[in-house]
């Protein structure tokens, strides 16, 4: 009888060493990468002006509506909803070469379930443009000819563009022409 039993725990170690090595086995086998994970919500500029900004902000795989936040510079900006994958926001509250983050949230109820990545941006400042009128397709002589009628003139090089467009604003305000 003794014999068995030593047959038996000969055996058990065996097994218990079978099972250790297919555990480590195992163990040392790769783990696939997990896939990249997408948001259903993103943000992006159209365009960056010197106190504006156009976003988009953009949803993926979702059935409307799409509740969101959107967050400046981690403070509460807006919150809506949309029937459309995506819009265009314009924020006008902004102060020339400053830097400013968007971050957007997908809302179930009134509870955060998705976000953005941050969106960082930097407003432009009058330094960074270079147009002239002819940039513009306006010419020094519509501008005299405007200035003239409202008794301004402002000199027209590259960065001055903001004295130009209001200008132009005025000018097609009154209907001036060139040829007036």
């Amino acid at each position: 009888m003794n014999i068995p039993k030593k047959i038996f725990l000969v055996f058990l170690r065996i097994v218990y060493t079978g099972v250790i090595i297919l555990l480590l086995l195992l163990k040392c086998r790769e783990i696939p990468p997990m896939p990249e994970y997408i948001p259903t919500v993103s943000i992006s500029t159209e365009s960056i002006g010197i106190t504006r900004i156009v976003l988009r902000l953009h949803f993926t795989e979702t059935k409307p509506p799409r509740s969101f936040s959107l967050f400046k510079n981690g403070v509460h900006f807006i919150t809506d909803t949309l029937v459309a994958q995506d819009t265009l926001l314009l924020d006008t509250t902004l102060f020339r070469g400053r830097t400013y983050t968007y971050k957007a949230y997908r809302l179930r109820g009134n509870t955060r379930y998705d976000s953005s990545k941050t969106l960082t941006i930097t407003t432009l400042d009058s330094a960074t443009i270079a147009l002239t009128a002819d940039d513009v397709g306006v010419t020094d002589a519509l501008l005299k000819v405007c200035a003239s009628r409202f008794g301004k003139y402002e000199e027209t090089c590259g960065n001055e563009i903001i004295k130009i467009l209001l200008l132009i604003k005025l000018c097609q305000k009154k209907n001036y022409s060139h040829s007036e």
